[in-house]
């Protein structure tokens, strides 16, 4: 099973990305959506939490402050339930561990919560330490939490003067190490570069909705059973034997059907099949942003260089 966090820009861009990296779930912030909000993803169920003062309505239970604004679903896996969750945390309020903690204490025994944290720690890669990564640092050790970073930047300033730096990483518990791999993403033009953490575990499917009949149903075959099967003759001289009589044939009439109607099968698969010249473009693409990354130079940043294969990656997709 293989998830992401990102903070992207395009939803277009965010669609191609989501299906050149069969990514199965989606973790993203600072999305800015407000109550008004309609956004969908094809193939994709998608939950939000809004800031607080512009939500009146939750599909989710959902986690919810000034400090932490958090969305988490939970899903069925071979072992047993994992909890997934989205986080926020706005730059400008302090957070304190036992803030973290609460938070924490509502995702259950077993979870995964990534996102933008703004908290800086050399734990999880970031360049320096600051009080937010220090509080958040203590609640993971109080909690005997497990972080899962790749040690590279994820922040990508626009001011040249100011220093990349790594805010964007998962906090898991109950998962071991064995189970867990994460890659570096270079994809999507926002200032954050996606996050992807692949979760070595079977998923729990819903079982696809079956009806007695549907387009499939060999209708001669049912008609055949039931004249074949059906009795005439039983006596209806009692309320008893009326009842006995319709219950028998309701089962009739269902195992009939049964046994004339193929099951369906999903229509959807999960199909990441690109062409070429897309993968050429992601790749072209790639390129430049790693160049970028590394010169911080703002000619590598201009239209004609870093945002062309992007514009040629939308239009290509849709």
């Amino acid at each position: 099973m293989k998830r992401h966090y990102s903070n992207p820009r395009s939803t277009k861009e965010l669609e191609l990305f989501l299906k050149t990296e069969r990514v199965d779930v989606a973790l993203i912030s600072e999305t800015r959506f407000t109550h008004k909000t309609n956004f969908s993803l094809q193939n994709y169920k998608v939950y939000t939490t809004n800031h607080p003062y512009n939500i009146k309505h939750y599909l989710l239970e959902q986690y919810q402050t000034e400090k932490i604004q958090a969305t988490s679903v939970k899903i069925e896996d071979d072992k047993m339930a994992t909890t997934l969750s989205a986080i926020y945390c706005p730059p400008r309020h302090i957070i304190t561990a036992n803030d973290f903690i609460t938070y924490f204490g509502t995702l259950g025994d077993r979870y995964i919560c990534g996102g933008d944290w703004n908290a800086k720690h050399v734990f999880w890669g970031s360049r320096l330490t600051l009080p937010r990564g220090r509080q958040l640092y203590v609640a993971m050790n109080d909690l005997k939490l497990d972080c899962a970073s790749h040690g590279a930047p994820t922040y990508w300033p626009a001011d040249p003067n100011k220093v990349p730096d790594l805010l964007d990483f998962f906090m898991m518990k109950n998962f071991p190490p064995s189970q867990i791999n994460i890659e570096e993403c270079t994809d999507l033009s926002s200032d954050h570069t996606p996050v992807i953490i692949n979760v070595h575990c079977k998923a729990v499917l819903n079982e696809y909705p079956q009806r007695l009949y549907n387009h499939k149903t060999n209708w001669d075959k049912y008609r055949a059973k039931i004249a074949e099967a059906i009795n005439l003759n039983s006596p209806l001289n009692s309320e008893d034997s009326v009842e006995i009589t319709i219950e028998a044939l309701n089962k009739l009439i269902h195992q009939a059907a049964k046994e004339s109607t193929p099951l369906l099968k999903p229509k959807y698969t999960h199909n990441s099949h690109c062409s070429k010249l897309i993968k050429d473009k992601v790749l072209e693409r790639r390129q430049l942003r790693k160049i970028w990354h590394s010169t911080r130079y703002p000619r590598d940043k201009k239209a004609e260089s870093f945002f062309v294969p992007a514009r040629h990656l939308r239009n290509l997709n849709t």
